[in-house]
């Protein structure tokens, strides 16, 4: 569901258009939209509505307004969309709309990040964060929607937050040197805002810097001419302090210089930018394909090594390994992003790519603005070279593409919670849960030997209980380590017995519980009604034609919906042959998840379907 108030006011999914066409139902909408996640109070409602004369029956008329939204919103695949998005709560209503689709939430967390990076010194980041924020905006916001006082002035706000971002990406354009290009860009915010002394500074700087000083002083004399004739003040103190700076050309003036050539790319020292590894690591047949797949010497391609499997099952930690073992294969550099696939907003491949120039000794004036031209740069740079590019986290493949140099003799490890199968030339070397010997290997390295030696037969029914997934385990043996006057049996029994199995497995940031929840709410509502429902089948497997019988619908309907949850790593498939069907087992600790969402224990029973 994508919602967009920043400028004409729309809502769709997919390709459906799902806004309302009735003033009243677009402005209760959009009130909820731009509070999305918090309760909004009938009275405010109310208020937006009706102002402080509201009709008597203004409460039965909104209930009414809401049933009419949730309508729209319902679909035949999932008829209760509409209330699942718009929940009543006491005293008022809450939406429940992706944070991440809504276009204010996204500008006011890049905004702020591009504030931030600001502050920091970043220039770099600063403008690409702030540029992707402002470019969310497409008109006015709440341009189509008559507004009330509440919207009022929430248009209010979210234009002074768009100038103040504006203010800043111009601000982080001027340290770049970027002067002359926004000459132009400034003279046209002056036609919009006349009086705005911000915007007149930042031009006279610009044309002082692009050697045109008459016309920077002449944009101060205009200023004061208008401040004076219509307002009857003169520009402020820091403008005049600036005027006078321009009249005896004050070396303070003159700034960053702006370098147009890359010739100066000299690499101070080799980047090695991976994470540290991790000692306790089980030995795994998957690190020995990565290590094949980017350690041969021979190749007319660059290796891309894609590691996807669900959630938990220790992707970040097997590449970052993995990278380790191979720093010899690539001498020139190891390079290192956390693309935050999870974050609203994930990391920008221009913002990564200027962190990858910067570590091999390029100079921020010397970046190119835009994403193709640092791309280019970089795999310029790495053409010769042997680099290893260790990206994880990806949300997607158009995230990854521009970050990957060209050479042959260069390679790459990305890790992604969904597989990106159209990322060209990768191979996905896909991660499961660990066999019961590592399991065991692993409750030894962080329990210790002797530990587990005392008590195999109940550190062998842990491992099985936490479904053999590493984050699993690993948040089981801290709690172990942590107890030592406790036995691996008592643990074992209480992982059991809880009402909420993976709440018990949440220790500091190891939190198998958030990693599943992630996964499970990025899908669209009709697969996880889907989910839902199959988890009510055998946990040793089930077959197509069962899943078309819990759901009721269609085999093909039913075989599409259950590839997106494969590809979303998760369910597993177990391929058939002539004689017998393809079979789909739920990853056990997911099955864990959705049991707990509905408030049952999961045993050695099938979960009941939710209705």
């Amino acid at each position: 569901m994508e919602l967009t108030v920043l400028g004409p006011f729309q809502v769709a999914d997919g390709p459906r258009d799902l806004t309302p066409t009735a003033p009243k139902l677009r402005q209760v909408l959009a009130l909820l939209a731009i509070r999305s996640g918090q309760v909004v109070l009938t009275s405010a409602l109310v208020e937006e509505l009706w102002g402080q004369n509201p009709p008597r029956s203004a409460s039965t008329t909104l209930q009414t307004y809401i049933y009419q939204l949730r309508r729209v919103f319902a679909s035949a695949e999932n008829p209760d969309a509409g209330l699942q998005l718009l929940i009543t709560k006491p005293f008022g209503y809450a939406a429940q709309f992706d944070p991440a689709r809504i276009d204010v939430q996204v500008f006011e967390a890049r905004a702020k990040a591009g504030g931030k990076a600001l502050a920091d010194g970043d220039d770099e980041m600063a403008a690409s964060q702030l540029g992707e924020a402002l470019a969310l905006w497409h008109g006015p916001a709440f341009s189509d929607v008559v507004t009330g006082s509440i919207l009022e002035r929430q248009a209010t706000r979210l234009e002074e937050a768009f100038l103040h971002t504006l203010e800043l990406r111009i601000e982080a354009d001027l340290r770049l040197g970027r002067h002359r290009e926004l000459i132009s860009e400034l003279k046209a915010l002056i036609a919009e805002h006349p009086l705005n002394e911000g915007l007149h500074a930042k031009l006279m700087l610009c044309l002082y810097r692009a050697d045109r000083r008459f016309e920077a002083i002449d944009v101060y004399g205009r200023l004061r001419h208008s401040l004076v004739s219509e307002l009857g003040l003169e520009p402020s103190r820091s403008l005049r302090k600036l005027h006078q700076a321009l009249l005896a050309g004050d070396s303070w003036l003159e700034g960053p210089p702006r370098r147009t050539s890359a010739g100066n790319l000299v690499v101070p020292t080799v980047p090695a930018q991976l994470p540290a590894d991790i000692g306790d690591l089980v030995a795994r047949q998957e690190e020995q394909e990565i290590r094949g797949l980017l350690g041969r010497s021979e190749r007319t391609a660059m290796p891309v090594a894609v590691v996807s499997g669900p959630p938990g099952t220790g992707k970040t930690t097997l590449a970052v390994h993995a990278a380790h073992q191979l720093r010899k294969s690539f001498p020139d550099g190891q390079f290192y992003a956390d693309l935050r696939g999870r974050d609203a907003a994930p990391a920008h491949p221009g913002e990564v790519l200027a962190q990858f120039l910067t570590a091999v000794g390029v100079k921020a004036a010397d970046l190119p603005p835009g994403l193709e031209g640092r791309s280019q740069m970089f795999r310029t740079w790495a053409a010769d070279r042997r680099v290893l590019i260790l990206l994880d986290d990806a949300a997607r493949s158009s995230q990854v593409r521009p970050l990957l140099p060209g050479g042959a003799y260069c390679g790459a490890i990305v890790t992604g919670r969904t597989m990106l199968t159209d990322l060209p030339g990768a191979v996905t070397v896909p991660l499961q849960e660990l066999d019961q010997g590592g399991a065991v290997a692993l409750m030894k390295s962080v329990v210790g030997e002797r530990r587990v030696a005392a008590e195999l037969p109940a550190v062998e029914r842990l491992v099985r209980t936490c479904g053999y997934v590493p984050l699993a385990l690993r948040a089981a043996g801290i709690r172990l380590a942590a107890k030592p006057h406790w036995s691996v049996r008592r643990l074992a029994a209480k992982l059991e017995e809880a009402d909420n199995m993976l709440d018990e497995l949440r220790i500091d940031d190891l939190d198998v519980m958030e990693s599943i929840a992630w996964s499970v709410h990025r899908l669209d509502a009709d697969e996880r009604h889907v989910l839902h429902e199959v988890s009510g089948l055998p946990q040793d497997g089930f077959t197509l034609q069962q899943a078309a019988g819990v759901l009721e619908i269609g085999r093909i309907r039913v075989e599409h919906h259950l590839e997106r949850l494969r590809r979303a790593n998760l369910i597993e498939v177990r391929a058939g042959d002539d004689e017998h069907q393809d079979s789909y087992r739920l990853w056990p600790l997911v099955r864990h998840f959705i049991a707990s969402a509905r408030g049952h224990r999961v045993s050695g029973e099938p979960v009941e379907a939710i209705a």
